[in-house]
């Protein structure tokens, strides 16, 4: 793989380098530049680089590539650099392979220029290069960067090597620091279990791994300046398949950790008896170590893991205990007899009786829990932070599933996630409007909506995620006509911080119905009937149509009318506007929290109306 990979490299730079050579106006206009150079030994004119008596000489800069034309071409291609060794221990300097100087890779990075403006594109990254004096002629050596057809040259002089010095080996020490499934289960039994089939899809199985190395430079630099490592499939008949794409990744320190996450492995790469393997190279040494067995899984999946919902508490409250309905179990299995040509289905159950809770917060990693080795599982403490659970259903030694993510869950008052409101529907095929929500800081947060149905218009069932909604509001198109004569669904959204739920919104309900005829709200403490039609075309809210109680209040009181959730305002008695809690229970209620006020007056005002009412706190 190396030796392929180096030959490769060798013609891609010569036919690189003659094209340098033969270079005509009807070439493209390309520069490449190093900016903002840090090191630390001595910047010195006509891109000179001097260790300054440094052993080790770093030097960071950004790489910038531009081009100025109109051809697609020259603007998707590789940015690298090679390190020449002089001919003949000679002052030349090393620019092209045709005085026979052997380049040694440095940098190999595929990148795209981005267009900046009218025929004008650029790309800068940030690189880093490592030198080691003992290493460097003290003639000096050449660092030539190019893309395309330019290049850019800069030389290292005031190295130590003088091509008499006697042979001194390289050496490399790699040790296997760790190894797991990417959503953080263990690997049992020092293998990885990779589904035939997810769906209709070909499986695949995502892993991180880590591995410590420490290096010393020899006098030899066949295989390149830098070590380099590969991660490979090995596979028993000879050959191995790389999951790292492209070239191999290079290091640019003496020692360190690599670590590697949600590497993919495929079941249509894995053959019997496989291993995972890091072949770590760095000059004449090599290092091939096989750390586990690859294997597929031909059992049928693990079903019905799935554990009770989300719970939002308050801050320092006990939760209610994770249940589930029935037990995870492997599906039935099909068998045939041959001598009548005829598959009878067998249902065999097997349930799941195996079983380990884990836990983590917003800071920390999944961790077992101890004893926690039940069907179902009960925390039975206070909670002062969002905390998360699940359950690990084991079928063998290897076989395992992972339930759902229940997030019990700190309602923060910073977090605005409200969500507004109930819609009826008067026809089967109507189809809603559009559900606002309160916006959060997009940079910090994201957004998933779901939902839940109905049973017999009375009995909530399970949440599920809607595909594709993940946006601030959310408009639900129906697939179907309704089918009984009322048909409730319920909505809410989630606000997530890195991939796990923060805030669950107040539920809304959408009902539609068949026969053409919504029944009649009738408003708690009023005499009043209103269809939605008459609350619709109530247009600015007054004492007929508004109804605020309890006045006075204690602690919260409730507005119920035809009004919006952001123009409500409470205002003190010197008319400064003050900050409540408010929050939309309904399509026409509004529940408003007071406990961070004094007793006192207020004022409540509804925005771009003139209705205004005194309040009294006790």
């Amino acid at each position: 793989m190396f030796k392929f990979i180096h030959l490769l490299f060798l013609v891609l730079f010569s036919y690189t380098s003659i094209s340098a050579n033969n270079k005509s106006n009807s070439d493209p206009d390309i520069t490449i530049e190093l900016l903002n150079i840090t090191t630390n030994g001595l910047i010195l004119p006509n891109n000179t680089i001097s260790f300054n008596g440094v052993e080790d000489l770093v030097v960071e800069f950004d790489l910038r590539t531009s081009y100025t034309g109109t051809v697609a071409n020259y603007c998707e291609g590789t940015s690298y650099a090679a390190f020449y060794e002089p001919n003949n221990f000679d002052n030349e300097t090393a620019q092209y392979y045709d005085n026979g100087v052997r380049p040694i890779q440095l940098i190999w990075d595929p990148i795209k220029l981005e267009h900046i403006n009218s025929n004008n594109y650029s790309y800068t990254y940030r690189k880093k290069l490592l030198f080691k004096k003992s290493t460097v002629y003290n003639t000096g050596c050449s660092i030539v960067f190019r893309y395309g057809p330019a290049k850019l040259t800069y030389k290292i002089i005031a190295g130590t090597k003088t091509g008499k010095e006697p042979y001194t080996p390289s050496s490399a020490n790699v040790k296997l620091t760790s190894l797991s499934y990417s959503d953080g289960s263990p690997v049992a039994n020092n293998k990885i279990i990779v589904p035939d089939y997810i769906g209709n899809e070909i499986g695949t199985q995502s892993i991180n791994l880590s591995f410590d190395f420490d290096i010393k430079y020899g006098s030899q630099l066949s295989k390149g300046y830098y070590p380099q490592y590969l991660i490979q499939i090995r596979h028993d008949e000879g050959y191995s398949t790389s999951l790292i794409p492209l070239f191999e990744k290079a290091i640019s320190t003496d020692k360190g950790t690599v670590t590697i996450k949600n590497l993919q492995i495929k079941s249509s790469d894995i053959r019997p008896n496989d291993h995972l393997r890091i072949l770590f190279n760095f000059h004449e040494t090599q290092v091939n170590l096989d750390w586990a067995l690859i294997k597929g899984n031909n059992e049928k999946p693990i079903l019905n893991n799935i554990i009770s919902d989300n719970q939002t508490i308050g801050y320092g409250q006990i939760c209610k205990s994770f249940t589930t309905s029935s037990a995870p179990y492997i599906d039935y299995s099909i068998t045939c007899d041959r001598n009548v040509r005829a598959c009878q289905t067998v249902y065999d159950y097997r349930y799941i009786t195996s079983f380990q809770w884990q836990t983590r917060t917003q800071e920390t990693n999944w961790t077992n829990i101890s004893g926690a080795t039940a069907k179902e599982y009960s925390p039975n403490k206070n909670f002062y932070e969002n905390t998360y659970y699940r359950r690990l259903a084991h079928f063998s030694d290897e076989q395992y599933s992972i339930s759902n993510t229940s997030a019990i869950i700190i309602q923060d008052t910073s977090i605005r996630n409200n969500i507004c409101c109930d819609q009826s529907l008067p026809l089967k095929n109507s189809q809603p409007q559009i559900i606002n929500g309160d916006e959060v800081d997009s940079n910090i947060y994201t957004y998933q909506w779901q939902s839940a149905k109905y049973s017999r218009g009375t009995t909530l069932q399970a949440w599920h995620d809607i595909s594709g909604a993940t946006s601030q509001n959310y408009q639900h198109i129906f697939p179907e006509d309704a089918i009984t004569n009322e048909e409730k669904t319920a909505f809410r959204r989630v606000v997530k911080l890195n991939s796990l739920p923060v805030s669950v919104s107040n539920s809304i309900t959408i009902s539609r119905y068949t026969t053409g005829v919504i029944p009649p709200t009738r408003r708690e403490g009023t005499t009043a009937l209103l269809t939605s039609q008459t609350l619709m075309s109530l247009a600015e809210p007054d004492d007929n149509n508004t109804l605020i109680h309890p006045n006075p209040f204690i602690n919260s009181f409730s507005i119920e009318g035809p009004i919006n959730l952001g123009d409500v305002k409470l205002y003190d008695s010197f008319g400064q506007v003050l900050n409540i809690n408010k929050t939309q229970s309904s399509k026409d209620k509004i529940e408003i929290n007071t406990t961070n006020l004094r007793s006192g007056a207020y004022i409540l005002k509804i925005d771009n109306t003139s209705f205004s009412k005194t309040l009294f706190k006790n």
